[in-house]
């Protein structure tokens, strides 16, 4: 519900609420919210109850950097693992998110999206890896990062480039073109958080290092 943006920014969780909507007692509610709040996801304070935690760039830098080391890595792994029909049906996701965003179906380019990326980190042969990286996704604001590409065009061009990299056995330029893809989302999100373009990408100092 929070990936999705059905429970904003900001917005009041309430318990009895969810244990009513979920048909259970309001102890396991307690513990998912605990467990979210853990994650980053949920702030809880005196006087203001438990509610969706707000962003902005300063909280989402760790997990930029985070992303663009981890993905690009499983994306170079999953290079050499990708089948015919795999390739098949990463094409097949990317005229099905295209298709979506040019019918303002938000829901289904997120899905799409994540089907994409999902499609390649699984094949990486790392099911931890694999994991660590949904952690990560759970953490990104993609309720606001949809906002910024509504008809989805430069993501399904970016998905393009990294998927034939990939179909050329190009292991270092599809994580190379995996990692332009989340610069420019991530340089995005900052115009959109902060009212101004970033200027120093947190990431350029783990590429300038000897």
């Amino acid at each position: 519900m929070i990936r999705s943006g059905h429970l904003a920014r900001g917005a009041r969780i309430h318990q009895d609420a969810l244990a009513e909507q979920f048909k259970t007692s309001i102890t396991p509610v307690r513990e998912a919210l605990r467990q979210l709040e853990a994650e980053g996801l949920l702030d809880s304070a005196p006087h203001r109850g438990v509610r969706v935690s707000e962003t902005s760039p300063e909280a989402q830098d760790g997990i930029y950097v985070a992303r663009r080391l981890l993905e690009s890595f499983a994306t170079q792994l999953a290079t050499q693992r990708f089948s015919r029909r795999n390739i098949l049906q990463a094409r097949e996701l990317i005229e099905s998110m295209r298709a979506a965003g040019l019918a303002g179906d938000s829901a289904a380019v997120r899905q799409y999206n994540r089907d994409f990326h999902f499609l390649i980190y699984e094949r990486s042969g790392i099911p931890s890896l694999v994991e660590t990286i949904d952690g990560l996704w759970l953490s990104f604001p993609w309720d606001t990062n949809e906002v910024l590409d509504p008809d989805a065009c430069k993501a399904v061009d970016e998905h393009a480039a990294i998927l034939d990299a990939i179909e050329e056995g190009n292991s270092a330029e599809a994580g190379a073109a995996l990692g332009r893809h989340l610069r420019r989302s991530y340089h995005d999100l900052v115009q959109k958080l902060s009212g101004s373009p970033l200027e120093d990408d947190p990431f350029d100092e783990v590429e300038s290092m000897p």
